[in-house]
């Protein structure tokens, strides 16, 4: 049976935990987080997954990671994995034992989770920006994965406004320092993402669907339609949770932000942010970001008038 994937692509503090927990909560479909961490975190002593546990202890994840304990499978692993970056994936020469061992093991990954969870449809959520640029592609040519791409993107100015607010990391556990430059850091790491997205659609040879975080949170239920027919899912149900204000339940999920420790309840919809604390980060979004922003909207607009 052919590996489903709903991929969502794009940058951090757009909405992709919140989208993955979404889809995540109907019937037939299983949240999974940023499974492109999955090499990173299992080792670590800090809780990766979101059920609080080590994913090594954890008894989704568990299964999983058994099969890479050993330093010499999990170096060997993450040397393959490293082909989703972006510029491995535009400069290096592909190199068929790398490339047949890193479409095993993310094929073994998504299938043990599939058959643990026995939904047809798994989400992930880890994204596009530098170390996954290349990730939805590699997962479709390698792993054998029938790779849907949800291309999810927020307004840039609200992204840099939050990214000046601190790390996700560091504010889970109190830590409200920000790096030098953090707006530049965002910014940058925006149009990457958000190029990879595109990118990644043309590599797999099939149309993405461009999600607006704004709508997401404005209109749940016909953005969930719209995500449904592209996905051949039905969605209705966790709409209808929505509407009545039902938090979601949050399964196990890789990483993720603060959000993936809780019950998910729609967040309300934000005024959009005019204009940033920093002049020259207001003047880099508006002759840069803003305009293709604009762009991916009225691409968006055109497709949907299209179908």
């Amino acid at each position: 049976m052919t590996l489903r994937i709903a991929y969502v692509a794009g940058y951090g503090r757009s909405g992709s935990t919140l989208l993955d927990i979404m889809l995540g909560a109907a019937a037939g479909a299983t949240s999974l987080g940023e499974t492109g961490m999955l090499w990173l975190r299992h080792g670590e002593d800090a809780e990766a997954c979101s059920c609080g546990a080590r994913l090594r202890d954890c008894p989704v994840w568990a299964p999983v990671v058994a099969g890479v304990e050993s330093g010499e499978a999990i170096a060997r692993d993450r040397a393959a994995h490293r082909r989703e970056g972006w510029f491995r994936g535009f400069f290096a020469p592909r190199r068929a034992a790398v490339e047949d061992r890193y479409g095993r093991a993310w094929a073994q990954v998504f299938a043990t989770l599939a058959q643990a969870h026995g939904t047809p449809l798994l989400i992930d959520s880890s994204k596009t920006a530098y170390r996954y640029f290349w990730r939805p592609s590699a997962l479709a040519r390698d792993a054998g994965a029938d790779v849907r791409v949800l291309h999810l993107v927020r307004d840039p100015r609200a992204v840099v406004l939050s990214c000046m607010k601190g790390q996700n990391s560091r504010l889970a556990v109190g830590d409200e320092s920000v790096r030098p430059a953090a707006w530049a850091i965002a910014l940058v790491g925006w149009l990457v993402a958000n190029l990879g997205a595109a990118l990644n659609a043309r590599r797999l040879g099939r149309p993405r669907l461009l999600v607006q975080y704004e709508r997401l949170v404005a209109a749940p239920g016909e953005e969930l339609a719209r995500i449904g027919r592209f996905l051949d899912a039905d969605f209705a149900e966790v709409a209808e949770r929505l509407q009545r204000a039902e938090p979601l339940p949050v399964g196990h999920l890789v990483a993720g932000n603060r959000m993936a420790r809780r019950g998910v309840v729609l967040p309300a919809p934000q005024p959009p942010v005019e204009r940033l604390p920093s002049r020259l980060a207001e003047f880099a979004c508006r002759w840069f970001a803003v305009p293709i922003h604009a762009r991916l909207l009225a691409g968006a607009a055109q497709d949907a008038e299209g179908q």
